[in-house]
C-alpha cells in the first residue's frame, strides 16, 4: 500500500514579502479611513425605518435634502423637542423616507412638505389676523420685533415660525395684531460712515483705497483707532470700500491716496493672515487640497472641512457678513456666507445647510459666533464646509496652513455666543 503523499506549504522570500507589503497597505488605508468615520454616528442612533415608529403624536416621512433644523422650522417646533421626541441627536443621519416622529401638539397639514415650506406665512395671498411687512435688506426677527414693538416671541407665532427661520429682502410677513408698522425706509438710510465729498467733517476728508482697513487709515493719518471710527458714527465692524470718502479727525494729517503697492506697503499675502477661531465645530477632518483640478478645468481655491451634518460653523473673525448665497439648482456652493474683515479680508463658506438664526446680510458678527451648520448643498457629495480666504479682498490664497495654525477639529465645546438679547446695528455691506 502506497504512503499517501505529503504537501508541503514552500512559501518563497519574495512572496513573504508581498504578504509583509500587503499588510502594511492595510494598515496605512485604516489610518487614513478611521479619522473620517470616527465621528460618524452609531447604528443605535439611527430614527426607525418606516412601518416600526410608534409616536406620541404626529409622524413626518423625511425627504431629499432634508436635516433635523429644517424640519423644526417647517413644523414650528423646537429641535430640542424633535430630537427627544425622535430619541436622537444633531449628529444622527436622515435618510429619504425615513419616518420619524414630531412631538405631541404639533399641527401639520402635510408630512411631506417641501422644503420651501419653511417661508411660513410670507405673501402668496396668506391670511394673516393682523397687518404684513415687507422684508428690506438687513432685517432679521429681532429688528422687525423692535421696529413694530411687539416680542419676538408673538412675531414668530404670527408667522409660524421659529429663530432659525430664514427671511429674505422681498418676502411679506405677517405682524402681531397690535403691532406698529415698521418704516420700510429704515433699512435704507446711508450710514454715517458713508461721508460723501461734500458732506461736513470736523476735518479733512479721506477716500479709501484698495487695501485700506480701520487701523491702516488710523496709523497713516497719526490719529487714534477710537477717534477716526467716532467722527465716522462707526464701529470697528463697519465694512468700508474702495472709492469711499471717511472723515478724519480734527487736527489729521491726511494719508495719501495712493494704492497699497505704489505707497511701498506691501499687500496682505497669505503668510500675513491670522483667524481668531476655527471656522467649524469639532470632530472634524481636512488635508491639504489647494490647487487639486475640478470639473470644468478649475482648481480648489479652498480648504475642505469635512465633519458630521449639523454641527456649528464660526466667524473665524470680528466683522460683517456682506454677502449670502442661497442654494439653487446649478450653485456650486449651495448655502454660503462671506464675511468680511474691516480690512478687506473676506472669508467664503459654503455647502451650508442652513443660517444661523436672525442673521442676514449687514449683520456684524464676532470671532466664535455661530454663523450657520455644516451641510452639503450645492455640489457637495458628503457634509463638510468649503472655507476660502481672500487677502484685501483679492484673490484667494491657501487656507490649509491658517486653519492648521488654530486646528480646532478636536474640539467640541461651543464658544461663548453673543447675547441674543442685546442691542446690535446691522452695517450696510
Amino acid at each position: 500500500m502506497n504512503p499517501q503523499p505529503t504537501h508541503r506549504l514552500i512559501v518563497s522570500p519574495r512572496s513573504s514579502r508581498a504578504g509583509a507589503f500587503a499588510s502594511r497597505c492595510l494598515v496605512v488605508i485604516a489610518l487614513l479611513v478611521l479619522p473620517l468615520i470616527a465621528g460618524r454616528p452609531h447604528p443605535a442612533e439611527a430614527v426607525p425605518a418606516r412601518g416600526s415608529v410608534s409616536c406620541p403624536g404626529a409622524t413626518y416621512t423625511v425627504v431629499a435634502d432634508d436635516f433635523w433644523i429644517r424640519i423644526a422650522s417647517r413644523h414650528g417646533v423646537t429641535l430640542t423637542a424633535l430630537l427627544s421626541v425622535n430619541k436622537a441627536t444633531k449628529a444622527t443621519v436622515l435618510l429619504p423616507g425615513q419616518v420619524i416622529c414630531l412631538p405631541p401638539g404639533t399641527v401639520t397639514s402635510t408630512t411631506t412638505a417641501s422644503p420651501t415650506a419653511t417661508k411660513s406665512n410670507v405673501g402668496k395671498g396668506t391670511s394673516c389676523a393682523g397687518p404684513t411687512y415687507t422684508v428690506a435688506s438687513g432685517d432679521g426677527w429681532i429688528r422687525i420685533s423692535t421696529q413694530a414693538r411687539v416680542t419676538v416671541k408673538a412675531l414668530l407665532a404670527a408667522n409660524k415660525a421659529t429663530k432659525a427661520t430664514v427671511i429674505r429682502p422681498g418676502q411679506v410677513i405677517c405682524l402681531p395684531p397690535d403691532a406698529s408698522t415698521p418704516a420700510t425706509v429704515a433699512t435704507t438710510t446711508t450710514p454715517p460712515a458713508k461721508s460723501s465729498a461734500g458732506a461736513a467733517c470736523a476735518g479733512p476728508a479721506y477716500t479709501v483705497v484698495s487695501g485700506d482697513g480701520w487701523i491702516r487709515i488710523s496709523t497713516r493719518a497719526g490719529v487714534t483707532l477710537k477717534d477716526l471710527l467716532a467722527a465716522n458714527k462707526a464701529t470697528k465692524a463697519t465694512v468700508i470700500r474702495t472709492g469711499q470718502v471717511l472723515c478724519l479727525p480734527a487736527g489729521a494729517a491726511g494719508p495719501s491716496t495712493t494704492s497699497p503697492g505704489a505707497s511701498g506697503t506691501p499687500a496682505p499675502v497669505e503668510g500675513k493672515v491670522a483667524i481668531a477661531q476655527f471656522p467649524v465645530q469639532g470632530l472634524c477632518w481636512f488635508s491639504d487640497s489647494w490647487g487639486a483640478a475640478r470639473s470644468g478645468g478649475r482648481k480648489h481655491e479652498g480648504v475642505d472641512l469635512i465633519a458630521l451634518q449639523g454641527q456649528n460653523v464660526y466667524a473665524v473673525d470680528d466683522g460683517v457678513l456682506t454677502k449670502q448665497y442661497v442654494d439653487a439648482p446649478g450653485l456650486r456652493a449651495g448655502n454660503g456666507w462671506r464675511l468680511t474683515r474691516a480690512d478687506g479680508t473676506y472669508f467664503f463658506y459654503g455647502h451650508l445647510s442652513a443660517f444661523a438664526p436672525d442673521l442676514t446680510i449687514g449683520s456684524p458678527v464676532v470671532a466664535g459666533q455661530i454663523i450657520g451648520y455644516v451641510g452639503k448643498t450645492g455640489a457637495a457629495g458628503t457634509p463638510h464646509v468649503h472655507f476660502e480666504v481672500h487677502p484685501g479682498g483679492g484673490a484667494p490664497v491657501n487656507p490649509t496652513p491658517i486653519v492648521k495654525a488654530v486646528n480646532g477639529c478636536k474640539i467640541t465645546a461651543v464658544p461663548p455666543q453673543p447675547d441674543p438679547t442685546a442691542t446690535t446695528t446691522t452695517a450696510t455691506p
